[in-house]
């Protein structure tokens, strides 16, 4: 758990101290936004590392109501958000946000946010694997959305500080009352970043002293990054006027049919790559 630091206060004080099933022990309570939040760790192995991984459970209060367990199983870093308890969807209701983490080099990061009325309801529950992802008010309106990326394509044709991992952006829609995809209608923010990364794409695979087994990994970048902020088509032309190679047509399938299938990718109608 990642704490934030605080005074005891009298709503603290006043938050029942009630084991949430057996096997577990106290371990401590700090405040975390407007909410006070319970550690208890598991009896036979109470050990809890600088960076919060241990086997513990997880106890959220707003005051002596008991909002929220987490009970995730070992060796994963529960956080909640210091936003929680505010408002970041403008929907006149404060939200729980919580955090997960496997621990380890790379991988896997999960984020939930929980909407908190006289019931809880959940308005974002996925799996970002390795993309933390974090929450940015986008588009200046007062709102937070969720960015993070899509990972895809770790590892799957290079090293993983080389894969393409191409931006995706949750916003909260009020008709469905939840957050979801929405990368295309922020296109305009990612614009100068995309440009920059075709200009350096270009330039890497004119390289003739390039290694030629990095090409895919080039290429995709940029190609991906057109493909989720809705300019499918576009993606499609730049990989085939920079990817040369010999397995072009079954890279080009793959990568779009990856991109189709993927729960982080939204379709914009009109968008459809024409066969080679």
């Amino acid at each position: 758990m990642l704490w934030t630091i605080g005074a005891v206060s009298t709503l603290q004080a006043q938050t029942p101290r009630v084991a949430p099933r057996a096997g577990v022990t106290f371990h401590d309570q700090q405040t975390v936004g407007t909410f006070q939040v319970q550690r208890w760790v598991d009896a036979a192995n109470p050990e809890v590392s600088p960076s919060g991984n241990c086997d513990c459970v997880t106890v959220v209060y707003s005051g002596n109501r008991k909002v929220l367990t987490i009970d995730p199983g070992s060796g994963i870093t529960t956080t909640i958000d210091p936003r929680s308890g505010q408002d970041i969807n403008g929907d006149n209701i404060p939200e729980l946000i919580v955090s997960q983490y496997t621990g380890g080099a790379h991988c896997c990061s999960s984020t939930t946010i929980h909407s908190l009325s006289t019931e809880l309801k959940t308005i974002l529950d996925v799996q970002t694997g390795n993309c933390p992802g974090e929450f940015e008010d986008v588009d200046h309106d007062g709102k937070l959305e969720f960015v993070t990326c899509d990972d895809a394509w770790a590892y799957e044709k290079c090293a993983f500080a080389f894969s393409p991992m191409p931006v995706a952006v949750f916003t909260y829609s009020a008709a469905a009352g939840k957050y979801a995809p929405d990368t295309p209608h922020y296109r305009e923010h990612f614009q100068k970043d995309i440009a920059e990364s075709i200009a350096q794409a270009e330039k890497q695979v004119a390289d003739a002293a390039r290694d030629p087994d990095q090409d895919a990994c080039t290429v995709l970048g940029p190609v991906l990054d057109l493909m989720y902020v809705g300019r499918f088509d576009e993606g499609v032309a730049l990989f085939r006027r920079l990817y040369r190679r010999g397995d072009a047509t079954e890279l080009e399938r793959q990568a779009v049919e990856k991109v189709r299938s993927s729960p982080f990718w939204v379709p914009i109608t009109g968008q459809k790559a024409s066969p080679r």
